[in-house]
């Protein structure tokens, strides 16, 4: 099965399949794909399916619609081609990919876990641990020994 990926600044923001036949992506409430950027124009591009090829059009939208760096009107879409809309970065790719962007954020968050813990529980100035720490501390502990 195919699916669309959407990402914004190559962080994943979502996947889902290709499961209809046309798929609207635009700023407006009713599009299959909303993108919140105000470069996105209400109903920028459709991705149509026909057959086993897919294809992007351009829904005539003010900043345009891109695939791999060059402004489209019309074009087919290839395998491992980067869709422009807006900040976003779309692909369509097989299942493989999905899980290949899943493991890509785990291994983010978790690279960044150490500095995240480090904004939360310490203070900025001294580098000391905060009251929060040691609140979420004993609360942990005491739910371990209750």
């Amino acid at each position: 099965m195919l699916y669309i990926i959407v990402k914004k600044r190559g962080i994943l923001i979502k996947s889902l399949p290709f499961e209809k036949d046309e798929i609207l992506i635009g700023r407006e409430i009713g599009c299959d794909i909303i993108l919140s950027d105000p470069t996105v124009s209400r109903r920028h591009a459709i991705l149509k399916k026909e057959n086993d090829e897919i294809f992007i059009k351009d829904n005539e939208s003010k900043n345009g619609t891109f695939l791999n760096g060059k402004k489209i009107k019309f074009a087919k879409i290839e395998k491992n081609d980067k869709i422009g809309i807006g900040s976003f970065e779309i692909e369509i790719g097989e299942e493989e990919i999905v899980n290949e962007c899943t493991k890509e954020i785990k291994s983010v968050f978790f690279d960044k876990k150490e500095e995240f813990e480090i904004y939360l529980y310490r203070d900025s100035l001294t580098g000391l641990y905060s009251r929060k720490f040691f609140d979420d501390k004993i609360k942990n502990w005491s739910e371990d020994v209750f």
